[in-house]
């Protein structure tokens, strides 16, 4: 017959676990009161970072001529869409007074120039 032991304690229980892994906090940091978090970056500030350093990633596949055609056509249209120019998410497009079939050649080349 197998021995029965009783479940094992760990000494991290009732310690805090830190969202963000390099601020490390003990028990005595939690008892003293007194927590620096002057290195503390929020959710969202390490999402816009992590947002930052996609960009400048895809910005990277789409200006190296060494990587597929394909590679860098992804990577635009991934930017694309990150910026809401394509996509579900795209903004709408700003209202025009008259078609572009009914403009003036000045007209056209106004809103060329507005790009």
């Amino acid at each position: 017959m197998a021995r029965k032991t009783a479940p094992k304690t760990s000494p991290e229980i009732g310690s805090f676990a830190s969202p963000d892994p390099t601020i490390k906090v003990s028990n005595a940091d939690l008892n003293s009161g007194v927590l620096d978090l002057s290195g503390y970056k929020s959710p969202s500030d390490r999402l816009s970072d992590d947002a930052d350093l996609a960009k400048e990633t895809l910005r990277q596949v789409c200006r190296d001529p060494a990587a597929p055609a394909a590679a860098r056509a992804q990577a635009a249209r991934t930017l694309a869409e990150m910026s809401g120019a394509i996509g579900r998410n795209a903004r709408p497009a700003p209202e025009r007074g008259k078609p572009v079939s009914e403009l003036t050649r000045d007209e056209l080349e106004a809103e060329l120039a507005g790009i």
